[in-house]
């Protein structure tokens, strides 16, 4: 029992504290990247016993499922992963997590310090065709680093609020505070507008919420925003790293042709041929076409509905959009209008993202739901 009581603690929540940790650690080494996928996997095996409170879950699975033996796919795989965290999340909301690991808190700060402290290495800059440096710190990507940073930002202030009152943890308390405010820098350099926009959106809720009782959380969007401002005006033509015009604009970065791709595809085939089958290579051969495109780099579609449509087709997106509707009906049913809005948001973040796709992307990005959900149902 003593050594329950010392472990239990530390690992506090234990389904988010471990998959949080593993992704950090699958960032430090290529041969450790293996060990990405475990993190949204232990989730899902910590919260099993979540989706036997309801049929919906076996059901939704159920009707996937036939899609591997028509078509087998790793996607498809993935995508029922992500399934489940949707279902999870939606019976974790009835009992959100209250205490976080300190511990883990202080091994995330730790990282987040090397974070920060990286962005002043050249070699951490991944180089775009444009010449434009984004920063991808250790990881494979900018586009995994948005991941690890954005777990960390949700993590650190969820510690920050917790601790609040907690005279003899200020210490901590305050690294959490301060880590907050160098994963804004992070995500300024990463230069993603997305997670720059939801990152931003989250901390801005946070503000709103707890605006009478927090003034550090509160001045947090304004301190975000001072930080965007100066490095935008500080930045210059000649400085790669500094420029920030990418985050101020509209470019759409080829978005469009792919979107195009897609249309095409759909056009090529027959619209039953899109009710249930998989029509990613016939996507890839038009993708393959688009002028310039680098099919190593670029991402399938890049955005979940349109990736949703290709590899499971209408009844797929039906699927997943049934599961949505759940979350929006829990919001509105309870007048939680907040935590409404902020779904409606992420629902927007993914028509640019193949979150769906990415189980741990999806859980981090629940994360950030849950935790405006708690302060707007527990208002502390």
């Amino acid at each position: 029992m003593r050594n329950q009581a010392w472990i239990k603690p530390i690992l506090k929540p234990f389904d988010l504290t471990i998959p949080i940790l593993l992704k950090f650690i699958s960032d430090l080494n290529v041969l450790l990247t293996k060990l990405s996928p475990l993190a949204s996997l232990t989730f899902i095996a910590v919260n099993a016993k979540r989706l036997l409170v309801s049929w919906k879950p076996f059901i939704t699975l159920a009707l996937i499922i036939p899609a591997i033996i028509i078509t087998p796919s790793f996607d498809i795989l993935r995508f029922m992963l992500s399934i489940c965290i949707l279902w999870i999340y939606l019976d974790k909301l009835n009992n959100p997590d209250k205490e976080f690991s300190l511990v883990a808190a202080g091994l995330i700060i730790l990282y987040t310090i090397a974070m920060v402290a990286g962005i002043l290495v050249p070699s951490f800059y991944v180089v775009m065709d444009t010449g434009a440096m984004r920063y991808k710190f250790i990881t494979g990507s900018h586009n995994a680093l948005t991941l690890t940073a954005l777990a960390a930002l949700v993590f650190l202030v969820n510690v920050f609020i917790s601790l609040e009152n907690n005279k003899k943890q200020n210490w901590l308390k305050w690294a959490s505070y301060l880590a907050v405010l160098g994963l804004f820098l992070v995500f300024i350099f990463i230069r993603s507008r997305i997670y720059l926009g939801l990152s931003f959106m989250f901390i801005l809720l946070i503000a709103i919420k707890k605006f009478k009782t927090s003034r550090p959380l509160a001045f947090a969007p304004v301190i975000y925003l001072i930080f965007i401002t100066s490095i935008t005006l500080l930045g210059s033509n000649k400085s790669n790293v500094l420029n920030n015009d990418r985050t101020l604009t509209m470019h759409t970065t080829g978005r469009d042709k792919l979107n195009e791709a897609v249309l095409h595809t759909y056009k090529e085939s027959n619209w039953s041929n899109f009710l249930y089958q998989n029509n990613k290579e016939a996507y890839l051969k038009n993708k393959a076409a688009i002028p310039g495109i680098n099919m190593s780099l670029s991402s399938l579609t890049e955005s979940s509905y349109l990736i949703l449509f290709l590899e499971l087709g209408f009844l797929g997106l039906l699927v997943f959009l049934f599961i949505f509707a759940h979350y929006f009906l829990r919001f509105f049913k309870r007048k939680e209008f907040l935590s409404l809005f902020f779904m409606l948001f992420l629902m927007a973040v993914w028509l640019f993202e193949e979150t769906v796709l990415f189980p741990f992307g999806l859980m981090t990005h629940l994360f950030t739901l849950a935790t405006i959900n708690r302060l707007e149902i527990r208002n502390i």
